[in-house]
This record gives structure tokens, sequence and C-alpha cells, in this order.
């Protein structure tokens, strides 16, 4: 059965904390987007509306909200996203997704064997982002994700058609790697990308506009 994962993308910790409350008891794992404002356009908590909530995260006197009912995957939408999971590490993240693009292939290696036993480590690649970058690590990160939108770092964006192609390669190539796709993910997209090997679905707007989430989640789980 494919992972569905609901994806976070707030402006402020009180918008964080509401979002996560509509999940609580439907999900076990959530993803964070966190964006600068400059690998991507826009911007989210707590680069942007943090009244101090993160800082005390990073001090460990406080762990995210609902810590007890989730795991935390954290995309790193930054350009320079290795600063940021020690901080992501000490608010209780069990997992920090990297963009490909952001480090170069020695510095990812670096990262995976800095962070190996504290949290895990999950690639990301944009759509035009060659497969390749995966070749020498495909064995040792936690799962690859897929960018299935051109404009990332926002939600409710159109689905880049060779997403589910790009899906089947790696499949073929990787038996046993973990593959999730993020990005306009809907009950359109989800059903050629489960067929082509995907494991994961991260999903956004398709989940909170529906009308009944928890109904929604389920389907997409059965997808």
């Amino acid at each position: 059965m494919v992972k569905v994962i609901p994806a976070i993308l707030v402006g402020s910790f009180k918008e964080l904390t509401e979002r996560l409350s509509l999940f609580r008891g439907i999900a076990e794992t959530v993803q964070i987007d966190v964006c600068d404002g400059k690998f991507v356009p826009s911007k989210s908590w707590p680069l942007v509306g943090d009244t101090g909530e993160f800082e005390k995260m990073r001090a460990e006197k406080e762990g995210l909200p609902f810590w007890e009912n989730f795991d935390f995957e954290i995309h790193l939408m930054v350009t320079d996203p290795r600063i940021h999971i020690v901080d992501w590490v000490k608010a209780g993240a069990s997992r920090i997704l990297i963009h490909a693009e952001t480090v170069s292939s020695e510095e990812f290696s670096e990262t995976l064997h800095e962070w190996k036993g504290v949290v895990e480590i999950g690639m990301v690649l944009n759509p035009d982002t060659s497969l390749d970058r995966l070749a020498d690590v495909a064995h040792e990160v936690a799962l690859v994700q897929l960018m299935g939108i051109r404009k990332v770092g926002f939600q409710g964006q159109p689905f880049e058609p060779k997403t589910s192609d790009r899906v089947r390669e790696i499949r073929l190539k990787y038996p046993a790697l973990s593959i999730s796709v993020d990005g306009a993910v809907n009950k359109d997209t989800a059903p050629a990308l489960v067929a082509a090997g995907a494991t994961h679905l991260v999903i956004g707007s398709a989940l909170t506009l529906s009308g009944n989430i928890k109904d929604t989640f389920e389907k997409f789980r059965g997808v």
C-alpha cells in the first residue's frame, strides 16, 4: 500500500499548528516545506513568520507541535541546506530531504555520512535534474523524491507529464529504492505514479481542500 504524506507549507507557527491538527489520527508522517525565497521564490515558516517558537526548538526546550503524533520529514527548499540540518534534528525531524540542485555530489555524500545513524537523508530532484545524480548514493539514501511540478515551493501547480516516466526509470534501475513524488499529486495523477513504482505520495491541496480529509486520505492510500 502506498504511503500518503501530507505536505505542510505555512507562513507562521500558528498556521503550522492548525494544519497539523487536521491530520492527527489520520497520517503517521507529515512533510514540512521550508522555503527561503532564494532557491524558490516563496518563503515559509520558520524562515518567515516565526515569533520565537523555532528558537525554543533549536534550544531543545520545545518540540514540533504534536511531536508525539507524527514523524516529521523536512523538505529543505533552500540554497544552503546543510546549515539547516542540525536545527531540524533538534526540533525533532526524522528525515531531511535535500535538493540535488543545491549541493554537489561530493557534498551530498558527505552529508549522508555525517548524519548516518542520526537522521535519515533523502534526495530531491527537480523535473529537469538528471536521474544520474542518484548513481553514487542510491544504496545509501532513505528515498528519492521527484518533484512533479516546475514551480517548486507553491501548492496547486500543474503536473509535469514526464514524472511517471522518471518514476518508472528509477524503479527499473533501483528496484529496492523508495520513491516519493511531491507536487500536483491528485486523484488524476496518483494512479499512474503508483503504477510506475512510486511508494510515497506527498499531497498538499488535494487533501486540505478536499472537504473530507480522512476519506480522501484513505482513497489515496488505496490507489
